[in-house]
């Protein structure tokens, strides 16, 4: 890809389609905000305002044919967008995290689970039915940004 991205991408990642998807974090001009990246110039189409009911953290990855999207600071939410309609639904979760907030994630095809960051650097896993458990650490202070599986 070739261009800036601009407006504080908190996170991207790729549908079944191959289509790049990226949402807007703190501090951009659209937080909250769901978009297609245009893969060859870096643009932003606006699919969605996503729920601002938990604002902080932004993490997407496909899970399935929807996007699974984490944020929240005071309270953990996780919810699925649909990338054409921009239709978002929430997701109950077994337990909040200790600081709430997911800062990056991927989807594990192998173990069908979310894979996700924390605050306190912690990396976790979300099962079929929505329990949270600890996988391990990943550093002190990272504020990781971007996860990926490498076969």
């Amino acid at each position: 890809m070739r261009g800036p991205l601009g407006d504080n991408i908190s996170d991207i990642t790729f549908d079944l389609a191959g289509g790049l998807f990226g949402v807007i974090g703190d501090g951009g001009l659209a937080t909250n905000t769901l978009g297609a990246i245009d893969p060859l110039n870096g643009a932003f189409t606006a699919v969605a305002v996503l729920n601002t009911l938990h604002g902080d953290g932004e993490a997407i990855c496909r899970r399935d044919a929807l996007l699974y999207r984490m944020s929240g600071y005071s309270a953990f939410y996780e919810g699925t967008v649909d990338q054409v309609t921009g239709i978002e639904v929430s997701i109950a979760t077994t337990q909040p995290l200790s600081r709430s907030e997911a800062t990056s994630c991927v989807f594990d095809e192998l173990n069908g689970e979310i894979l996700f960051v924390d605050l306190d650097d912690n990396l976790q896993a979300i099962d079929s039915g929505n329990v949270i458990t600890t996988v391990g650490v990943v550093g002190s202070g990272s504020y990781l940004k971007g996860l990926a599986i490498v076969p």
